[in-house]
């Protein structure tokens, strides 16, 4: 961070640090999914390319009844932003999050589904 506020610094621009709490841990399973059709609603994937991303999604699509929010990194922030949005809306069509690293970046405040 003392990088980022120091180049921020030097070329006169402005920086706005946003801390967020997570409001509930992240909870892994013991075990692999094994099958994405056994995919429940309000569950996250994460993947490790936007490829992946993808292909999960189809995969899901495909398999279950269940629609699909995504958000990875070079999605325009306004666009990962309401992917969040959607997720959380109550008695909606989008039930499941599938997700890279990017998550957690910034928009990780918005996930509220339990």
């Amino acid at each position: 961070m003392k990088m980022i506020t120091k180049i921020c610094h030097e070329l006169e621009e402005d920086l706005t640090i946003k801390r967020y709490e997570c409001l509930k841990p992240l909870q892994v399973e013991e075990e692999s999914l094994r099958d994405l059709k056994y995919v429940q609603p309000v569950d996250c994937i994460v993947a490790f390319s936007r490829r992946t991303v993808y292909e999960i999604k189809i995969s899901i699509v495909e398999s279950t009844t269940y629609g699909c929010c995504i958000i990875y990194g070079s999605l325009p922030s306004y666009t990962r932003q309401r992917q969040a949005e959607l997720f959380n809306e109550e008695n909606n069509y989008f039930d499941i999050l599938i997700a890279t690293d990017a998550v957690g970046m910034g928009t990780m405040h918005n996930f509220r589904k339990l």
